[in-house]
């Protein structure tokens, strides 16, 4: 368990590392505006993608790790419900555009729909190889989306090609894993049996969670569209840089104590093994917290420190003031969206889900409208807090009738204390002038939130620390003893 977290924590911190320096040289290299022309149809391919795939990849994610052998009937689902909506997509996407149904360029329009599905092949493929337990391949095809993304992007930018030469560089980083996994799979997938039955459970169980998708994109990507809509477009790039960046490097330890724990969770439960389950989810809690917590107390204290080195000159500002409540706002939607879903995943309530979250996505309309012409993107910014806030909130009372989870709180709470005690620190250390002495008291105040959570044995992060040391030595000892 411990190696399979470290290759998807491995995975997912480089491509966060590849997100930050997408951050630091797309804000370099575009204007906000052009930057936010970007994540406009970037966020509108998601909120396809939300709409129409999404139920697909959650479904596969549920039901896959349960079935054996080289046709299970949810890859089969899968595939015939990809397609069908593909072609139900281009089908709209052509009407649309013959009928002048969208007030975009037809250029947008394309790369946004391109985007979906491509992204949607990419994200389906990858939900496979989670489901089969593969972190390598998940880790390897991760990686070659996130550095194609940079390396694209930023080709596209030097040549002068503005926003479509950026949404093209990082389309193309998103469809060639996606054809390469294609490619290795063709001879498994043309065996593939497709059952109706099937593709109605999956449909049954997926749908409301596509709902999920969309109302959730509708709250983390709605006040970009009210920024540009109420202040302009360049509001909106200088927002998305400091939301997307704080976003993704949070998420990468919550999902990969996810993508680590989850399937032996849906397995255990499945085969009705209640002690497993209870381990197994107190285990995925326990990583969720000793990672995420003093990861989002380090960002939120240097976020000053954090715009001066990743951000251009016009995002800088904007970066130090956004990136605490992003960071707050994350770790609120992570622990709802990587731990306490399992209520309505585990119980097929996903329904109740659908209802929360679409209540929640209204809200945060509403909040944005009120406070964006107040507060500007720092309103925006509030409103996702409140609304993901709302989230948990509701979820924490509903669910407790039908499932309740296990929750460590006396973990939490030894967390949250080293935090507290480091956080003074940390921010003294990111505002301090001098950008290199700057580094150096952050670099030391993280030793000094390290070292205590380790004094403490905070969550089991020494046995946990011992454990990956010793793995790391006993294969280095293999590897120096001559085989026979």
């Amino acid at each position: 368990m411990i190696k399979t977290a470290g290759i998807y924590f491995a995975a997912r911190v480089l491509a966060a590392v590849c997100g930050l320096l997408a951050v630091a040289v797309y804000t370099r290299l575009a204007t906000p505006e052009v930057y936010g022309v970007f994540t406009l149809v970037m966020g509108a391919g998601f909120t396809i993608f939300a709409v129409c795939f999404h139920w697909i990849q959650s479904a596969l994610l549920r039901f896959l790790p349960a079935e054996d052998g080289d046709r299970p009937v949810a890859l089969g689902a899968s595939l015939a419900g990809f397609a069908i909506v593909t072609l139900l997509l281009a089908v709209a996407a052509a009407v649309a555009m013959v009928l002048d149904l969208v007030p975009v360029s037809t250029e947008l329009m394309l790369f946004a729909v391109a985007m979906a599905i491509t992204y949607a092949a990419l994200e389906i493929s990858l939900a496979v190889v989670h489901a089969r337990q593969r972190p390598t391949t998940y880790a390897l095809m991760l990686a070659a989306r996130a550095a194609g993304s940079v390396v694209l992007g930023s080709l596209f930018l030097l040549a002068g090609y503005g926003a479509p030469g950026l949404l093209f560089g990082v389309l193309i980083a998103h469809a060639l894993p996606a054809l390469y996994m294609a490619w290795q799979w063709r001879h498994r997938l043309v065996v593939q049996r497709f059952e109706l039955d099937a593709v109605k459970r999956m449909a049954a169980f997926g749908l409301p969670l596509g709902v999920v998708g969309m109302a959730a994109a509708v709250i983390g990507i709605s006040d970009r569209y009210l920024l540009a809509l109420l202040i302009g477009v360049d509001a909106a790039g200088t927002y998305a840089a400091p939301y997307d960046l704080a976003q993704r490097s949070l998420q990468i330890v919550m999902l990969s104590a996810f993508l680590a724990i989850s399937p032996t969770i849906f397995r255990s439960f499945e085969l009705n093994d209640h002690s497993q389950f209870r381990a197994n989810l107190l285990q995925q809690a326990r990583l969720i917290l000793v990672t995420a917590l003093p990861i989002a107390t380090i960002m939120a204290a240097t976020a000053p420190l954090i715009g001066r080195l990743l951000f251009g000159p016009e995002f800088r500002d904007a970066a130090a003031v956004l990136i605490p409540w992003i960071i707050a706002a994350t770790l609120v939607q992570g622990i709802t969206s990587y731990y306490y879903s399992y209520c309505f995943t585990l119980a097929k309530r996903t329904i109740a889900n659908a209802v929360i979250v679409s209540a929640a996505a209204a809200l945060n309309i509403v909040l944005n409208l009120l406070l964006i012409p107040l507060y500007g993107a720092l309103g925006a910014a509030l409103a996702t807090l409140a609304s993901f806030a709302f989230v948990l909130a509701v979820t924490l009372v509903a669910t407790r009738y039908w499932l309740a989870l296990p929750w460590p709180t006396v973990d939490m709470l030894k967390i949250v204390g080293v935090c507290v005690v480091s956080a003074p620190f940390l921010g003294f250390a990111a505002r301090t002038e001098d950008l290199l002495l700057a580094i150096v008291l952050t670099g030391a105040a993280t030793c000094l939130l390290g070292a205590l959570l380790l004094a403490i044995d905070a969550a089991g992060s020494r046995t946990l620390a011992g454990g990956l040391v010793a793995d790391i030595r006993r294969r280095m000892t293999g590897r120096l003893v001559p085989q026979p």
